[in-house]
């Protein structure tokens, strides 16, 4: 009975301590958590601006020219915020993470180009996959670059396990 006794005390303990990781590990912790915070945030603003900008686009045509560029121009700034936190958040992982996330990466751009290029190509002969008549637009491009970075993710995730 002591042996059992001892036996989940011991196990009790060392949970105890494995769940309670020393304050270096926790602000580390805490840091990646905020910068993924920080970065979901600063996509939803620029998506946000973006949805914006083309509803102002669509209802104001009547605007100067410098308006229309400045309100089009507008989602830049949150996405340039946006990637400056993945780039932060990029030099924190580890070698494989970082690996993981190249090949996802050059996964997407490729898939994009490909993609991109079959919808214009497509479009010049007349032949419309899509309602819009030059193409995907910016918006295409971002949730194609996406759905491909997604796929690239879990395709090398799984290749790595």
């Amino acid at each position: 009975m002591l042996d059992r006794c001892k036996a989940s005390f011991t196990i009790v303990f060392m949970n105890i301590v494995s769940t309670n990781p020393d304050p270096e590990q926790r602000e580390a912790r805490v840091t990646t958590y905020n910068r993924a915070v920080t970065g979901i945030l600063w996509l939803a603003a620029a998506t946000l601006t973006y949805l914006i900008s083309l509803w102002l686009l669509k209802h104001h045509v009547d605007w100067s020219p410098g308006a229309r560029v400045s309100i089009t121009l507008a989602p830049l700034l949150p996405g340039i915020l946006y990637l400056r936190t993945l780039l932060k958040s990029f030099w924190q992982m580890d070698e494989l993470q970082r690996r993981i996330q190249i090949e996802a990466l050059g996964f997407a751009l490729v898939g994009t180009l490909v993609v991109m290029t079959a919808v214009n190509i497509f479009t010049a002969e007349g032949i419309r996959l899509v309602n819009y008549p030059r193409g995907l637009g910016i918006g295409g491009v971002y949730m194609t670059m996406f759905i491909l970075w997604s796929i690239g993710v879990s395709i090398s995730t799984f290749r790595y396990r």
